[in-house]
């Protein structure tokens, strides 16, 4: 990955970013407007407070990817339709564009379809602009249908979709063959963890439900355990929860961007050093599906990498670093208000300091969804949907 895609971070917005939104798709879609005379109005209609009471009412997302801490690029997405992720109103702020930053996006769709099963993402281009579509059939998607305009009667989008195909984690797999060696490296309960326990603690009192994402060999169950906590340990490594059966937790393997877990089921949510596993356009569904799962008001734990940029390390494990005021914004898109936050320097010779935050997590808004087309646009409950 080169410098320019090293320095993002993909986060779901919030109906505060509702300006910034409407700035980015206008300037991105103005040039098309102009050339099609006028067949992207939908866009220019829209204000930045309507946009807002529409994303508090929902159940679409937006995601905003911000670079170098700054917003230049949205894009609009609906999961409630179990074989398909939709997008539309992909949006690059002019000047940012030719970077692979829209491309950096669908990436981490289909990276978001892939982990949740879902067989294909979907999407709308509108006939009227064919470098479009041609964009989009270069990055292997293809048609299945065409839509009459609601906006404009007598104009056509063409209706394109991409197959997925579930991925093999790397990291997942290096630790499948490292977890014995990785445990007897890491035996110790640390006086950093005991005082991550005693914050975690402080906002969720035993004995509550938790839930540990990335339980690797299973010393932080066994730790929770040991506070009086009902624990439930995942993982995506086998071999690692083999060995964390010992901790005595309840076992459970899956992904952290697609927990096997019921909505609203846990009390609190431990992940430490896990989720810095995930690229920095993955860590939004790890924190959304988190945040699924929590019951309203309940806490999360995490510990991250400090730094700048991600890769991959010699062993083959992905790392991604980010800044403390980044958790933050990543934290506060998929509802959570940050309660401390502070750090801890790692002894080690060349390795990052931690961050760490306990979270809170906000109440649900009731979700109400306005029914749109593969392009965005509200659609009436008269009109017929049939491709």
């Amino acid at each position: 990955m080169n410098d320019g895609l090293n320095a993002v971070l993909l986060r779901a917005a919030l109906p505060a970013d509702a300006p910034t939104i409407v700035a980015i798709t206008q300037a991105a879609y103005r040039a098309n407007d102009e050339k099609t005379g006028g067949m992207y109005r939908y866009v220019f209609t829209e204000t930045a407070a309507a946009l807002a009471e529409q994303m508090a009412l929902n159940d679409w997302r937006i995601l905003i990817l911000e670079r170098d801490g700054e917003p230049v690029a949205c894009v609009r997405i609906s999961q409630t339709e179990p074989e398909r992720i939709n997008m539309w109103r992909l949006a690059v702020m002019p000047a940012a564009q030719g970077a692979g930053l829209g491309k950096l996006i669908i990436a981490a769709i289909e990276e978001w379809a892939a982990a949740w099963g879902r067989p294909f993402v979907t999407l709308g281009a509108l006939e009227a602009s064919p470098e479009n579509r041609a964009l989009y059939e270069r990055l292997g998607y293809i048609e299945y249908g065409r839509r009459e305009m609601g906006s404009m009667p007598g104009n056509f989008y063409t209706l394109l979709r991409k197959p997925i195909t579930p991925r093999p984690n790397r990291t997942a797999v290096v630790y499948e063959q490292i977890a014995a060696d990785y445990t007897a490296r890491h035996p110790n309960v640390m006086e950093w963890h005991q005082q991550s326990l005693g914050e975690f603690a402080a906002a969720l009192a035993a004995p509550a439900r938790v839930l540990e994402v990335g339980c690797g060999p299973g010393r932080d169950a066994a730790l929770l355990r040991e506070a009086g906590y009902a624990v439930v340990a995942l993982d995506q490594s086998w071999a690692m929860l083999q060995i964390a059966s010992a901790s005595g937790a309840s076992l459970l393997q899956g992904d952290s961007r697609a927990l096997p877990v019921v909505a609203n089921s846990v009390d609190g949510v431990w992940a430490n050093a896990s989720l810095l596993h995930l690229s920095r356009t993955q860590l939004v569904i790890a924190l959304l599906e988190i945040r699924r799962v929590l019951r309203d008001e309940g806490v999360f734990y995490c510990s991250l990498k400090r730094g700048d940029g991600e890769g991959e390390q010699a062993d083959g494990r992905w790392f991604a670093y980010y800044q403390p005021a980044e958790v933050q914004r990543a934290l506060m898109g998929a509802g959570f208000t940050a309660l401390h936050q502070w750090e801890h320097d790692d002894t080690r010779p060349g390795f990052h300091p931690w961050i760490m935050t306990v979270a809170r997590a906000g109440s649900a808004v009731a979700s109400v969804q306005q029914p749109t087309d593969d392009c965005g646009n509200p659609i009436e409950p008269t009109e017929e949907r049939t491709v």
